[in-house]
């Protein structure tokens, strides 16, 4: 199972789930993080900006199979999470 977390609150729910096995984590965020699979998004001003300049990720998500997103959506990186 492929667990994506996206921004600060996303991250650091799904970087629980790395201590079992049976987890592929992804990380997507602006501050740097201490994970296998970590794609840093550099900051922008206004939510709209990271729907309109989030980058192609389809190499960095590799994944198949069950997978649970998680994000909080009181972060301005939240809006990214219409174009991932």
């Amino acid at each position: 199972m492929n667990i994506i977390g996206l921004g600060n609150c996303g991250c650091n729910i799904a970087q629980e789930f790395e201590k079992y096995s049976q987890y592929e984590v992804f990380c997507i965020d602006t501050e740097a993080r201490q994970t296998k699979n970590f794609y840093f998004m550099p900051t922008m001003s206004h939510p709209e900006h990271y729907e309109k300049n989030c980058p192609d990720l389809t190499n960095f998500l590799n994944v198949n199979g069950d997978t649970i997103f998680i994000m909080s959506g009181a972060g301005l990186i939240s809006a990214a999470c219409l174009r991932i």
